[in-house]
């Protein structure tokens, strides 16, 4: 992420209308709609992997980050 955001790119979605209809929309929306069906298909006890979720919650804490939930609980 950090060298991502060292650079500005355009997107040009001339290529990909010409074999599909794309409909975009604003970031805030997007990211709404993504969180709400992830918490939608991922409730307490539905996790895909519990190994993987203990290895995120390790980093997360060696790495002082916030956790999600932390977030939604403040």
């Amino acid at each position: 992420m950090p060298y991502d955001i060292l650079y500005d790119r355009r997107f040009n979605s001339a290529n990909i209308s010409k074999i599909t209809q794309l409909t975009y929309k604003g970031m805030k929306d997007g990211l709404q709609e993504a969180i709400a069906l992830y918490l939608q298909n991922h409730t307490a006890g539905n996790y895909i992997s519990t190994e993987y979720d203990n290895i995120v919650d390790w980093y997360i804490e060696h790495h002082d980050l916030v956790r999600w939930e932390d977030c939604l609980n403040a």
